[in-house]
C-alpha cells in the first residue's frame, strides 16, 4: 500500500513545500514585484484588461496573461504579499509536475521522483517560486510544451497523440501570452534539431493541423488584435522594441558577457549539477532519445540567452528542468548501485568551498557588511553547515551517509534562501506607505522623487502618483499619451513652481537620501518635514496650505 501511493505522497509533499510560507511577511520586492502587482491592480480599478498600464500610462513591455491571473487574485482573494505570490508557487509546482510526467512516462518511477525532488530543492528554482516575475509562469508553459511535444511524437495511440498536440498548442499560446514570442524561440528549434538527429520526422504525423492551429490562434490572436485596435502604435513598441531590440541590442541596459549564465547553471542545482554528467552517460545507454532531448533543451536554452544582449539571472530558469531530469537518471543509477561516483564528490567539494568562502568573505569584508548584521548571522550559520556537510560527504566511505550530507546541504540552502531573501532585496517603501495612508489628508499628493518606486502606488492604492524627474521605463507611456501624462510626470522646475509655499498644495514624497539633500538645497525656504527614513530612503511632507 505504501509503495502504491508513494509517488502521490512525494508529489503532495512537493506541492505543500512550495505553498508553505509564501513570504507573506516580506514586502513586495522592487522593482519587479511592485510592477507586476501594480499593473493588475490598475486593470481591476479601470476595468481595461486590454491595455496594461503602469502609473496610469500605457505599458507594453510584456503581454497580459499574468496580469489577468493576478487580477483574478486581487478581485476574489485580495491584494497582499501572500495571495499575490500564490499563482507563482502554483506555476512552480506545475513545472515540477511536467518534469515528473515526462520522466515517469519515459523512464521509471524512481527516476521521475528523483528528478522532481532535485528540481524542487534547487535553490534558484525555489527562490524564484516566491518572486512575482514572469519567468516562472513562462518556465511552467515551456516545460509543459516540451512534455506534450515529446509524448505526441513518441506515442502510437492516435487519440493520445491528438490530445498531446492540443496540449502543445495550448502551452505555446499561453507562453506567448506570458512573455511573447520567446516562447517559440526557446522550444521550436529544439523540436526541429531533435527530430532531425533521431530521424523521427515521420512520427510527427498525423499533426491534426487544423484543430491545433485553431487552438493556438484562438489563444494568441484576440488580445494582439484588440491591443493593436486600441493602440495603433502597439506593434512597433511591443514587437520591434520589446522583442527584437531587447534581444539584439543593449537598449534595456542589461548587457552581460557571453558566459554570464554558466555559473548560475552550476549553482542553480548545486550540489547535484555534476550528477547530470553521470545521467548523460547512463541515459544515452538506456534512454537515448529522451536523454538527447533533455540535453538539447538545456543547451539550447543556455545558448539562446547567452547570445542575446539582454541577460538576467531568471532567464536561465527553463534550463534547470532538463538538467534535473538528467540528474534524476544519474542519481537513480548511483542509488541503485550504491556507487560513490566522482560527480558526488565534486558536488560535495563545491559545497565545502562555498562554505569556506562564506566564512572567509564575512570576515574579510566585515566592514562592508556592518549594516547587515542579520545577513552576516545567517551566512555564517549557513557557511558552517555547508562546510561541515560538504566535508562529511567527501570523507564518508558509506554511500548512504554521503547522500544524507548532500540532501542536508540542499535543505540548508533552501532554509538560508528563505532567511536572507528579505534582507537582500531592495528597500521597500511599505513602512512609508503605511504612514502616508494613516496621515494623508484629502487633496495631498503622493510624489516619487528622481526614481519611480514601483511599490509606492501599490501600498498607497494610488495611481497616478506624481513622478519628479523619474521617467525610466515610463517614457513610452508618458510620450504616447502626452500632454495628459505631463500632469503627473514633471520636472523639478515645474514641481517647484506648482507646489511651492502658498500654492495651497501639500504632498508626501519618497526620495533617496542624495535626491532629498539636493532638493532641499534647491528650496531652502520650504518647510520639509521628515516623517521617516531608513539607510537609503526618506519620507518627507510639505504642507503648502
Amino acid at each position: 500500500m505504501i509503495k502504491k501511493y508513494f509517488s502521490a505522497f512525494v508529489l503532495t509533499a512537493i506541492f505543500s513545500f512550495f505553498f508553505i510560507n509564501l513570504d507573506g511577511d516580506r514586502p513586495f520586492a522592487n522593482p519587479d514585484e511592485g510592477r507586476y502587482v501594480e499593473i493588475p491592480r490598475e486593470m481591476v480599478k479601470s476595468g481595461d484588461y486590454i491595455t496594461p498600464r503602469l502609473n496610469a500610462m500605457k505599458y507594453f513591455e510584456k503581454p497580459p496573461l499574468m496580469y489577468w491571473v493576478q487580477s483574478v487574485v486581487i478581485k476574489y482573494i485580495g491584494m497582499d504579499e501572500q495571495s499575490m505570490r500564490l499563482s507563482i508557487a502554483l506555476f512552480a509546482f506545475l513545472g515540477v509536475l511536467s518534469l515528473y510526467v515526462l520522466m515517469r512516462k519515459n523512464t521509471d518511477e524512481k527516476t521521475a521522483l528523483y528528478s522532481s525532488v532535485i528540481l524542487a530543492l534547487s535553490p534558484l528554482y525555489y527562490f524564484l517560486s516566491r518572486l512575482i516575475i514572469l519567468d516562472m509562469p513562462l518556465t511552467a508553459f515551456i516545460s509543459f510544451a516540451y512534455l506534450c511535444f515529446y509524448q505526441a511524437v513518441t506515442t502510437d495511440d492516435r487519440l493520445h497523440k491528438r490530445l498531446w498536440y492540443y496540449g502543445l498548442s495550448t502551452a505555446l499560446g499561453l507562453g506567448i501570452l506570458t512573455k511573447g514570442i520567446v516562447m517559440l524561440a526557446v522550444t521550436g528549434p529544439v523540436f526541429v534539431i531533435w527530430l532531425t538527429l533521431t530521424k523521427n520526422w515521420k512520427n510527427l504525423l498525423p499533426l491534426y493541423l487544423p484543430t491545433v492551429t485553431v487552438i493556438f490562434l484562438a489563444i494568441v490572436v484576440p488580445w494582439h488584435y484588440l491591443a493593436h485596435k486600441a493602440n495603433p502604435d502597439f506593434f512597433n513598441k511591443y514587437f520591434y522594441v520589446e522583442h527584437f531590440l531587447r534581444y539584439t541590442t543593449a537598449v534595456h541596459g542589461r548587457y552581460k558577457p557571453f558566459w554570464f549564465f554558466i555559473p548560475f547553471v552550476f549553482l542553480g542545482l548545486i550540489p547535484w549539477t555534476f550528477v547530470a554528467i553521470q545521467g548523460m552517460q547512463m541515459g544515452l545507454k538506456k534512454y537515448k532519445p529522451l536523454t538527447l532531448y533533455l540535453a538539447l533543451w538545456a543547451l539550447w536554452t543556455v545558448g539562446f540567452y547567452s547570445v542575446g544582449n539582454s541577460k538576467l539571472i531568471p532567464y536561465i530558469l527553463p534550463a534547470l528542468l532538463p538538467i534535473a531530469g538528467l540528474v534524476g537518471i544519474g542519481l537513480n543509477e548511483l542509488i541503485t548501485t550504491k556507487q560513490k561516483h566522482w560527480s558526488l564528490t565534486i558536488g560535495a567539494g563545491m559545497i565545502a568551498i562555498l562554505g569556506l568562502m562564506g566564512l572567509l568573505g564575512v570576515d574579510l569584508f566585515s566592514d562592508s557588511f556592518k549594516d547587515c548584521a542579520e545577513i552576516i548571522k545567517h551566512v555564517k550559520a549557513g557557511s558552517i553547515l555547508f562546510l561541515g556537510f560538504g566535508i562529511g560527504a567527501v570523507i564518508c566511505k558509506e554511500f548512504k551517509w554521503s547522500m544524507v550530507c548532500l540532501f542536508s546541504c540542499s535543505i540548508a540552502l533552501i532554509v538560508l534562501t528563505n532567511l536572507i531573501a528579505p534582507s537582500i532585496q531592495k528597500t521597500s517603501v511599505k513602512p512609508f506607505a503605511e504612514i502616508i495612508n494613516a496621515e494623508k489628508r484629502v487633496g495631498d499628493a503622493i510624489v516619487s522623487f528622481d526614481s519611480y518606486f514601483q511599490d509606492l502606488p501599490v501600498y498607497t492604492r494610488t495611481a497616478p502618483i506624481i513622478c519628479v524627474d523619474a521617467i525610466s521605463e515610463l517614457e513610452y507611456g508618458m510620450n504616447t499619451e502626452a500632454p495628459k501624462t505631463h500632469e503627473w510626470m514633471v520636472t523639478k522646475e515645474r514641481f517647484m513652481t506648482e507646489f511651492g509655499p502658498g500654492s495651497g498644495k501639500s504632498f508626501w514624497a519618497v526620495a533617496r537620501k542624495p535626491a532629498y539633500d539636493h532638493f532641499k538645497q534647491l528650496v531652502p525656504s520650504w518647510d520639509l518635514s521628515i516623517r521617516a527614513q531608513n539607510k537609503e530612503l526618506i519620507l518627507f511632507y510639505h504642507n503648502g496650505k
